[in-house]
């Protein structure tokens, strides 16, 4: 996992990525052998290592969801709401930039999905002049 996504989305999606991508390398062991490498792979990396990054990846996730589920428990415990740390998805972060627009054009912009681009853009709904 890159660093700069590491944050990104919900622990849980994240947990769940990275066991997919352990399990993907597994099956490339299983076909090709541990110490092969993928042919395009400059670096001639072997799959042993792959291996090994992608349980270093997973391992940091799962170290970040035991430490909500335990302050999940303690919440139990003493009652008191944990303050878990939230990443907005991609949809729910959407909405919050609809929102943002919104607020700031007063209406005056239609937000249309640009199939091109893939993405929501703002479309001028006075008439200038």
């Amino acid at each position: 996992m890159r660093n700069k996504y590491a944050k990104i989305g919900r622990i849980t999606t994240r947990v769940i990525e990275e066991c997919s991508e352990l399990i993907h390398i597994l099956c490339k062991v299983e076909r090709f052998g541990w110490d092969n490498y993928h042919p395009a792979d400059r670096q001639m990396m072997p799959n042993y290592r792959l291996v090994d990054l992608e349980i270093r990846d997973l391992c940091k996730c799962l170290e970040e969801l035991e430490g909500i589920l335990m302050a999940m428990k303690s919440s139990c415990i003493t009652g008191k709401i944990p303050k878990l740390p939230y990443n907005p998805t991609q949809k729910e972060m959407l909405e919050l930039a609809i929102q943002d627009i919104k607020a700031k054009k007063k209406g005056r912009y239609k937000l249309v999905y640009d199939k091109e681009t893939r993405s929501i853009i703002a479309i001028d709904t006075k008439p200038k002049g």
